[in-house]
């Protein structure tokens, strides 16, 4: 995401997405960024941001995938086997 993109975003008041951060050690990690802007008591606009690291929500995200598509491929499976008895008998 380009710096004009993410501006253009803001100016929308509320942006809630995922981003690809860098820390210090230059390890990459996924992360949700969400962010608000707001006028505070004096009317001057502020802006609100929240990063939160979501590595283990995506692996998890990653291994129920890996498990759902798992289980389609056995259903195939024994669907298969079941036609294949019942054209036996």
């Amino acid at each position: 995401m380009t710096t004009s993109n993410l501006l253009i975003l803001i100016k929308k008041r509320e942006i809630k997405g995922e981003v690809t951060f860098i820390k210090k050690d230059g390890t990459k990690f996924p992360g949700e960024m969400s962010t608000n802007v707001f006028k505070d008591g004096n009317g001057n606009k502020r802006t609100s941001m929240v990063i939160r690291d979501i590595t283990k929500r995506k692996y998890r995200e990653n291994v129920n995938k890996k498990l759902l598509e798992n289980e389609q491929l056995l259903t195939e499976e024994l669907q298969m086997k079941n036609f294949s008895i019942r054209e036996m008998n």
